[in-house]
Order: C-alpha cells, then structure tokens, then sequence
C-alpha cells in the first residue's frame, strides 16, 4: 500500500518511462543491501541485522509497487473500451 500511495502522490503526473526507469535503479541500488548485511557494514552505520533486513525487504516491496503501477496505467489506456 506504501508504493500504491506514493505512485499516487508523488509519481501520478510524472512520465512513465522515468518512473519505470528511477525506480528500477532504485531496486538495483537497494538490491545490494544483503552485501551490506553480509559484510557487516550495517552495524558500522549503527544498525541492528533484523531492523536492516526488515526495512530493505519494506523497501524493496514499496519499489515494486512503484515500478509495476506504470505498467497496470499502460495496459489500462491499451484496453478497448469496457474490457477493464
């Protein structure tokens, strides 16, 4: 619901090819957090193992929601009438 919101307030008007592309760099940037984890760099930033994983699997589902939601808004103006 985090990624459906913020797609809804803060990506709505934006061009979707620039959604689609900042929040996959996005993802790939956050997608290197478990090398974070697995070299401890984590507790060097003061942050506990459990809060770390949880807040990057939080992320990255919010991430998701924001680059999938372009692609629904695509196939929705694609659709002919009364197919929705």
């Amino acid at each position: 619901l985090v990624g459906v919101a913020a797609y809804n307030g803060l990506f709505k008007e934006a061009r979707l090819s620039s959604v689609i592309l900042w929040s996959s760099v996005a993802s790939a940037i956050i997608g290197l957090a478990p090398l974070a984890l697995v070299s401890h760099a984590n507790r060097a930033w003061g942050l506990d193992d459990r809060l770390f994983s949880l807040g990057d699997d939080v992320v990255q589902s919010a991430l998701g929601e924001v680059g999938f939601l372009p692609l629904l808004v695509l196939a929705a103006k694609i659709c002919p009438p009364g197919i929705k």
